[in-house]
């Protein structure tokens, strides 16, 4: 690849950097971990699920904290929200892993430039 192809690269692949700083810059919080909808009885003795066995539909968010898995049971305002936060934090990840793709990429055509720039004064001294 010769010096001008490699400027052009490099500056689309620093374009491609400017839109990840966009997901890395948002102030969505993030939560590891996920959204599911399950089964279960309230406890309660008087209830259909006690008797009847027709079981509460619920939701919960099961999340990675300092190591440990925690699981928490949703109120039915709170879902869209925590699915939010999850989603940011699978987006984040997806674009950390293609930022280090990139840096590599970018490393790359940067030494090409150099390696070129190189070439121009090689036959003088």
């Amino acid at each position: 690849m010769n010096l001008s192809q490699n400027r052009k690269k490099l500056k689309f692949l620093i374009s491609r950097l400017e839109n990840l700083a966009e997901v890395f810059c948002s102030r969505q919080p993030l939560i590891k971990g996920s959204i599911y909808k399950t089964k279960t009885k309230c406890g309660s003795d008087n209830c259909r699920c006690a008797r009847e066995g027709q079981l509460h539909e619920v939701w919960r968010v099961t999340r990675s904290h300092q190591g440990k898995t925690q699981t928490r049971t949703l109120k039915p305002q709170e879902v869209s929200k925590y699915k939010k936060y999850t989603r940011s934090y699978r987006s984040h990840r997806k674009a950390r892993a293609e930022l280090v793709k990139l840096n590599k990429k970018l490393l790359k055509v940067v030494d090409e430039i150099e390696k070129e720039k190189r070439k121009i004064l090689k036959g003088i001294k």
